[in-house]
Order: structure tokens, then C-alpha cells, then sequence
């Protein structure tokens, strides 16, 4: 009886070490995610210019984070764009949720969203979209070739948006 004894013991004692390291380990990637949201808003928008078909899309996905959290707003021209988007978003490293409300799977019909109809009060205009003056406009950051080479400062100022509103709809990022 007292060698069972000692051999749960020492199992218990063994899963409690294994525990312990893993979560160890697990702490450095987490410090490495503070203050990573220049990096996360550059990681979607590069794999989106890198992607083909969504490349030519980039004048009206607007891409922002804010401790964290990626947010999408504009429009993709179809379902399947639309998912490879927010599938770039979900996937990017550090990102703990992704905000896709105000991202559309088409085109708004009414002209709502896009700039050639003008932006109403309260809207500032944001590549082909409009988007409420408080919120950050990144894409005209992202048009040109060398967007990485914008610099930490730039990245700063492009960041500063405030965290999303009442009834907005995110998705929790698993891992």
C-alpha cells in the first residue's frame, strides 16, 4: 500500500512540475505581445498585399488593433475574400480577438461606406471607405511598396483609435 502511495505521489508531483514549466514557457510569448499592435496591423496587412486575389482589395479593408484586438471594417468582394481576411486576422500572432462587425462579405449597396458618394457628418474618409472621424485610417499607410519601413513613430500615431463600441461583434481567437 505505501509503494502505491509513493508512486501517486511522485505522479502527482511530476504533472505538477510539467504544469509549472509549461506555463513558464508560455510567459515569455505573452510579454512579447505587449504593445503589439503596430506589428499585428502591419502582419494582416502584409499578407493581404501578398495575397492575389486581395491585393487589389486594399483601398477599402481598413485594419486597426487596440491592445490586441484586430479590427476589420470596410468590405472584401466576396464571401470567400471576406473569410481569408478575417482568417488572416485570427491567425496573426498576438492577436487575442478579432472585431469583424463592420466588415462586409460585398460592396454596401447604398454607398454608406464608400467615399464617392462622401462621407457624412461625423465620417472622415478612409482609402474607398468612410469611417467615423474618432477611428484610425490605416490604409493609406499601407498603399505603397515599402509600408514596413514606415517606422515606429508613424505606427504610433496610425494606432491611437480608440477600443470598439457598444454592440460590436468580435471573434475570440482559440490557439
Amino acid at each position: 500500500m505505501n509503494r502505491r502511495n509513493n508512486c501517486r505521489f511522485t505522479t502527482a508531483f511530476l504533472a505538477v512540475i510539467f504544469l509549472a514549466a509549461l506555463g513558464a514557457a508560455e510567459r515569455p510569448a505573452f510579454a512579447q505581445c505587449e504593445n503589439a499592435d503596430a506589428s499585428i496591423v502591419a502582419a494582416i496587412y502584409g499578407k493581404i498585399k501578398a495575397d492575389k486575389n486581395l491585393a487589389s482589395q486594399i483601398r477599402h479593408i481598413n485594419v486597426t488593433s487596440l491592445n490586441n484586438v484586430a479590427k476589420l471594417q470596410g468590405w472584401a468582394k466576396t464571401r470567400r475574400d471576406k473569410g481569408r481576411v478575417v482568417d488572416f486576422a485570427m491567425n496573426a500572432d498576438c492577436v487575442k480577438m478579432v472585431n469583424s462587425n463592420n466588415f462586409a462579405d460585398a460592396p454596401p449597396a447604398d454607398d454608406t461606406l464608400q467615399r464617392s458618394a462622401g462621407c457624412g457628418a461625423g465620417m472622415k474618409q478612409c482609402g474607398d471607405l468612410c469611417i467615423p472621424e474618432a477611428e484610425v485610417c490605416n490604409i493609406d499607410a499601407y498603399l505603397g511598396s515599402n509600408f514596413f519601413n514606415l517606422g515606429i513613430d508613424n505606427f504610433a500615431v496610425l494606432l491611437s483609435a480608440k477600443g470598439g463600441g457598444a454592440g460590436e461583434r468580435c471573434e475570440a481567437v482559440s490557439r
